[in-house]
């Protein structure tokens, strides 16, 4: 049975031309509401630019004019694949919804092309309509979260909620909003403390031996170094920029292989932090843009996500 928050989901898409899948995230979404919080919800569609055109016709209201000839340019594409539309109104709800490929969506998930997808799907989401093929690219993308995460917690004396909290920081490694305080600095705690129970859930049904919990986190280095050369194709390049043979790294290679994952998401981030804002800013109205960013600003101050 659906939960109140998917039923208004729903609800509000089905006003939208036709999707091929919704996934919902976000405070709003996994606390059943949050006052004041817009309902997050990414849009899979065949095709974004019909998506937008048709949504036009129906849904002017959606867009500013500067923002829907942008969403109709090559120039929307760029990088991050993804556009959001937000503050829409729906009754007594606000969304903000990302439009974006099936085909770009899985990519992200299974190759790590910009990170936005991938890092939101890391955490604990609402899949409210899936398919096989979204269902085992969110599978590999978390299974590849948790190899990465476990490799850079290797070696070190750890417990269970701190592969979460690694898992979950992922996606915020050297992201702008973070450094120039537009998110809460204790978001990551927050997420975690808040979902440990899915999280738990999510990981451990694809614990495949690489951890055991006995008091504090055993990790298999092992079976994770072996294991290496299956990661995301962009990181496998990244890190054979710098080890000629991937296949046969060694304890040794631990130290450099953290470094080098570290410096991977702080650059995937770092350039979807930047590119999506300005996305925004072009997609949406000023006066949108400037709402939302004191709102995260604010939200940062008090400590609330």
């Amino acid at each position: 049975m659906e939960n109140e928050v998917q039923e208004t989901i729903n609800n509000f898409i089905s006003t939208k031309p036709e999707n091929l899948n919704i996934i919902g995230y976000g405070s709003c979404v996994k606390e059943q509401f949050v006052k004041g919080s817009q309902i997050d919800t990414i849009l899979a569609v065949n095709d974004t630019f019909e998506w937008h055109k048709k949504n036009y016709t129906l849904n002017k209201k959606d867009y500013c004019k500067k923002g829907y000839f942008f969403l109709q340019s090559k120039s929307s594409d760029y990088l991050t694949k993804i556009n959001y539309m937000s503050y829409l109104k729906d009754h007594n709800n606000m969304f903000k919804i990302g439009v974006i490929s099936k085909k770009n969506l899985e990519d992200d998930l299974l190759n790590w092309r910009h990170g936005i997808i991938s890092g939101r799907c890391q955490k604990p989401i609402e899949l409210i309509k899936s398919d096989y093929s979204l269902d085992y690219a969110i599978k590999m993308n978390r299974l590849n979260a948790l190899r990465s995460s476990l490799i850079l917690l290797a070696q070190t004396e750890c417990q269970e909620i701190d592969l979460y909290k690694t898992i979950c920081s992922l996606s915020y490694k050297g992201d702008i909003r973070m450094r120039l305080g537009f998110e809460n600095p204790n978001k990551i705690n927050n997420i975690v403390n808040g979902s440990f129970d899915e999280f738990k859930s999510i990981y451990s049904s694809l614990n495949d031996d690489y951890y055991k919990i006995n008091g504090n986190l055993k990790i298999n280095t092992h079976k994770l170094l072996n294991e290496v050369n299956q990661l995301p194709i962009t990181l496998q390049e990244h890190l054979s920029k710098y080890f000629d043979d991937l296949d046969n790294l060694t304890d040794n290679d631990i130290e450099k292989l953290k470094h080098l994952i570290e410096l991977y998401f702080k650059k995937l981030n770092l350039k979807s932090s930047i590119i999506q804002p300005m996305k925004g800013i072009v997609t949406n109205n000023s006066f949108k843009v400037l709402k939302y960013a004191l709102e995260k600003r604010n939200k940062s101050k008090l400590g609330i996500d």
